[in-house]
């Protein structure tokens, strides 16, 4: 009697029981862990550009610091001027935060908020930490020429935005009445943008004197020549 014959699926069983076993693939990480590893790269990034400078930053250096494939840094940010500028972004919401539970404390009345607004970016705009970044905005290719000044990078846009915004809301109640909310903004920030030029000190603002010039500031504007 013959062997019965061995099918072309048994045989490649047999031939096969003997291989390894595959790896599993990895899936895709949770959306938890995909932007715990978008943090930890804008936290690395953040370190080394201040340590290293933009232009002594590399993005492989910044992969191999936290030991990640290329591709997964480049998923996320497509050169260094984009991981940068996420950098700041982040930095930026982060001071924002801090301030903006100082601000929920205001009353309605214009200039005091105003001032507070203009005191806080005194204080802040000398902490060492903002300087530090300021500079780095500066040196940064692809960002440095889109917007000027020291606050370039600061939230000007918020910043306007919220002061037009209170003028417009608050500014008729008490009298005052602006044509173009948004133009009364971008004056008060050019002269504070003009007084930081002009202190030009690397040492910290004190919240007195921050709060000194920011009184001045705020009546320059309001007033005129009457707060001379």
């Amino acid at each position: 009697m013959k062997p019965a014959r061995e099918s072309p699926l048994s045989r490649g069983r047999r031939r096969g029981s003997g291989n390894k076993p595959r790896a599993a693939r990895r899936g895709k990480p949770s959306p938890e862990k995909s932007a715990a590893i978008t943090q930890a790269i804008i936290e690395a990034a953040a370190e080394m550009f201040l340590q290293d400078g933009f232009e002594g930053t590399a993005m492989e250096a910044v992969a191999a610091k936290l030991g990640i494939p290329k591709r997964t840094l480049y998923r996320r940010f497509a050169d260094k001027t984009a991981l940068l500028n996420a950098v700041l972004v982040e930095r930026v919401n982060a001071w924002s935060g801090i301030t903006s539970q100082q601000n929920a404390m205001l009353t309605d009345d214009l200039p005091q908020r105003l001032k507070q607004y203009v005191t806080t970016m005194l204080v802040w705009a000398n902490r060492a930490e903002v300087r530090a970044f300021t500079k780095l905005f500066a040196t940064a290719e692809g960002l440095s020429g889109k917007r000027n000044g020291r606050f370039g990078f600061y939230g000007q846009a918020q910043m306007l935005d919220l002061i037009a915004h209170d003028i417009a809301e608050f500014g008729p109640t008490q009298g005052i009445r602006a044509k173009e909310p948004l133009r009364v903004a971008q004056v008060l920030m050019a002269l504070l943008s003009g007084w930081l030029d002009f202190r030009s000190s690397d040492a910290p603002c004190a919240d007195v004197a921050a709060a000194e010039d920011a009184g001045m500031l705020v009546e320059l504007l309001l007033r005129g020549r009457e707060a001379w």
